[in-house]
């Protein structure tokens, strides 16, 4: 083989390497993307219309769905989750179907939109024999709920039912598993509560509140805010209560100096 020949075997070589090393790049590159795309979106936004609303809807301001439950389900584990509700109507959680709505390992934020008056979200009841349990939120290990101009309803005893589950139930609830700790940390900006017969949260261990501009009306037969809870990380920022009559240390049960951090008298 002449030197020509040998020189232009080389090239071709050489091209045909380049030509296999370009296909295997694209071949990891489109590997790459589709790994990518396959990766969940961990930060979802929903619109929700409790009226209009239809839980098979994209969750868009134009195709709103129903209800918190169906968002939050969307939403997946270490997620979080950004949720309009609708001024001017009731929000019940999980729509008509009493049960708890999953936020274990999610970040939550509920906020309002459109005009008029606050959304109030509400919760449906079950019966126990040891009291009614509102169906809110349940959090097993870690979840961090946030309200934004809202009003939550914590709902009047069914007709049937003395008293409330004192430790369990509420807008945020320990779920009661094996194992569980139960820690969510509850904010609340410019919203209200209003405390009917079931308390507001449920907590196997820390209570951890973080309130303002937030009014506090007391409507029925529940005091505390809490049930549960043996360390507490409470602040409280223009949070005033409707009833002049209490304090928001009668809202805390089981708050002590000793066992509180907070930048509220608890004398």
């Amino acid at each position: 083989m002449s030197l020509e020949q040998q020189i232009g075997a080389l090239v071709k070589a050489s091209e045909n390497l380049t030509g296999a090393v370009n296909d295997k790049v694209g071949e990891i590159d489109k590997k790459v993307n589709d790994a990518v795309k396959a990766i969940p979106e961990l930060h979802k936004t929903y619109y929700i219309d409790s009226v209009a609303g239809n839980d098979n809807a994209l969750g868009t301001q134009s195709l709103p769905i129903k209800t918190i439950y169906e968002a939050v389900i969307r939403t997946p584990i270490n997620g979080s989750v950004s949720i309009f509700l609708k001024k001017n109507q009731d929000h019940f959680m999980s729509g008509t179907v009493p049960r708890f709505t999953n936020a274990t390992n999610k970040k939550i934020q509920l906020a309002a939109y459109s005009a008029g008056s606050k959304p109030v979200i509400k919760m449906l009841t079950t019966d126990a024999p040891t009291g009614s349990i509102l169906n809110g939120f349940i959090v097993s290990t870690f979840s961090s709920i946030t309200v934004i101009e809202c009003v939550i309803d914590t709902m009047s005893l069914p007709l049937d039912q003395a008293k409330p589950w004192p430790e369990y139930g509420g807008f945020v609830s320990r779920d009661g598993s094996l194992g569980e700790v139960g820690n969510a940390l509850i904010s609340l900006s410019h919203s209200e509560i209003k405390i009917r017969d079931h308390q507001f949260s449920s907590h196997y261990a820390r209570v951890d509140y973080n309130f303002r501009a937030v009014i506090i009306h007391h409507v029925g037969r529940q005091v505390k805010l809490n049930s549960g809870g043996d360390t507490f990380y409470c602040t409280f920022n223009g949070v005033s209560l409707s009833d002049t009559s209490k304090t928001l240390k009668d809202c805390l049960s089981g708050a002590t100096a000793a066992n509180t951090l907070t930048n509220i008298s608890l004398a």
